[in-house]
């Protein structure tokens, strides 16, 4: 959950309880993205890559292609993208959603270290509206760039992703959290993107961290 990455870390924790409470079932998509976010802001990324990994699993063991792939999506935005990179390829391969090929290219991106394969899933998720994921594609590809040297790209990439986040009034994505792109969120938009990161319908669009309606 976005508040967790902000360093309010208790009001986070609340929140998942909350959530437990209302959906005992900690299979429920919502609980276990929740729970993840929680332990991730918690510093045990290791584990929250766990409850996301065993719960992918048991959709791939159900069929449930679409749950997959976002719940394996999410193990490489928390930055273990080579254990999911592969998955993400083979369901794409197999799927004609342009929006799985898009999160299997980030992952894949990610994994290899392509600047210009995260840029391509980028475009692609700023072409589904899916304007959070799209500036985090971008940000990573920044840091790619700068690595190598690339300033010119990386600062092109950078102001992508700072041109993303700017169509996103209500909502951030975590790893998109960063000194290139200054600004705080309010207490409202903090609702609105812990909604967003936990997966609750009203804050989610098919591009799984598209904006959340501005209120």
């Amino acid at each position: 959950m976005v508040q967790a990455r902000l360093g309010e870390v208790a009001d986070a924790r609340r929140r998942l309880d909350e959530l437990t409470d209302r959906w005992p079932d900690r299979a429920t998509d919502l609980v276990v993205l929740a729970e993840a976010s929680v332990l991730a802001a918690e510093g045990a990324t290791a584990d929250a890559a766990k409850v996301l990994q065993d719960a992918a699993t048991a959709d791939a063991a159900a069929g449930r292609v679409t749950a997959e792939a976002v719940t394996r999506h999410q193990v490489a935005r928390l930055g273990f993208p080579e254990l999911v990179a592969d998955r993400l390829a083979e369901l794409a391969a197999g799927s004609d959603s342009p929006l799985l090929h898009a999160r299997a290219a980030y992952a894949g991106g990610l994994a290899a270290g392509d600047a210009a394969q995260l840029s391509a899933a980028g475009e692609a998720f700023a072409g589904f509206g899916a304007h959070l994921l799209a500036a985090e594609a971008f940000r990573d590809a920044a840091r790619l760039l700068r690595a190598a040297g690339r300033s010119r790209p990386a600062a092109a990439a950078t102001a992508r992703a700072a041109a993303m986040l700017q169509r996103c009034e209500s909502g951030r994505s975590p790893a998109a959290l960063g000194p290139e792109i200054p600004g705080r969120l309010g207490r409202r938009e903090r609702e609105v993107a812990v909604l967003a990161a936990a997966g609750t319908p009203a804050a989610r669009s098919p591009g799984g961290w598209a904006c959340p309606p501005a209120r």
